[in-house]
């Protein structure tokens, strides 16, 4: 039979097991939730650079440039922008959608909400 003793250390190596498990369960939620809110989100901006560029601006611009050049010249920069802005985004993918995503979302899930970090008596408490 087991002390009481022996119960504390117990329970506390328990809880601290369940501890470990539970973080371990956030993370592979932020991981998994992360990446599908990247690919979300860099598809919207895709679409979106798309549908902007070479829905309304494409025709636009490219009658302002026919003023002082050939149309399908003007059509042929514009189209070229809109590569180079496309070719940008794949690039820089990471630093501009999924880099942030997992700060925003690890700050969200990985935040303790004590009541001794939020309002004491109508005021924030901040920790230095």
């Amino acid at each position: 039979m087991l002390s009481d003793e022996q119960y504390q250390k117990l329970l506390a190596d328990t809880r601290a097991y369940l501890n470990t498990q539970y973080d371990l369960l956030r993370l592979g939620l932020l991981e998994k939730l992360s990446k599908i809110i990247g690919l979300i989100l860099f598809a919207l901006v895709v679409i979106l650079l798309l549908f902007a560029v070479l829905g309304f601006g494409a025709i636009t611009l490219a009658f302002v440039l026919a003023q002082w050049l050939p149309l399908w010249a003007s059509f042929l920069i514009i189209g070229g922008v809109c590569l180079l802005l496309l070719i940008l985004a794949v690039l820089f993918r990471k630093q501009w959608f999924i880099n942030p995503m997992v700060a925003a979302l690890s700050g969200i899930l990985f935040s303790h909400d004590d009541t001794s970090t939020g309002e004491a008596n109508g005021k924030e408490v901040t920790h230095a």
